[in-house]
């Protein structure tokens, strides 16, 4: 399986997408549109309003990481991406990460640790610091 999964997943060097964001926030609704752009070792995310400046930019390069907020005047700034996403959203991804995610490999570099089968269409793999990658095993190809 990890053999599979690693075979058909190509990450391109960089990328450009618009996310539609759907969720709850305190129990509030909450929907959006996130620009991305990213690649190995930067990124740029931009939170979009339905008018007006943006809520926030981030932009990230290996000498640090940005957090603008244009419609509070604030600035935030740390040593990486990875450090700003985890105080701001709770997740700690950098920019190879999600260039993984977004492309849908997962994360950029991982080591299986552990596997659970979840009948002949799941498979979940255990990534490390409490990371798992889950895949659907393509019925018509019979790979993950």
């Amino acid at each position: 399986v990890v053999e599979a999964a690693r075979a058909s997943c190509r990450a391109p060097a960089a990328l450009t997408a618009d996310l539609r964001l759907s969720g709850r926030i305190d129990g509030e609704r909450v929907r959006g549109t996130l620009q991305v752009g990213v690649a190995r070792d930067a990124m740029r995310l931009e939170g979009l309003a339905p008018f007006g400046a943006p809520v926030f930019v981030l932009a990230a390069q290996p000498a640090g990481a940005v957090l603008l907020l244009p419609r509070e005047d604030a600035v935030a700034r740390a040593a990486s991406a990875s450090e700003l996403l985890d105080a701001v959203v709770g997740v700690a991804l950098g920019p190879a990460d999600l260039l993984a995610i977004v492309s849908g490999c997962g994360l950029a570099d991982w080591q299986a640790s552990g596997a659970a089968a979840y009948g002949e269409t799941w498979t979940r793999l255990d990534v490390g610091d409490r990371r798992r990658l889950w895949l659907r095993r393509d019925g018509s190809a019979g790979h993950a």
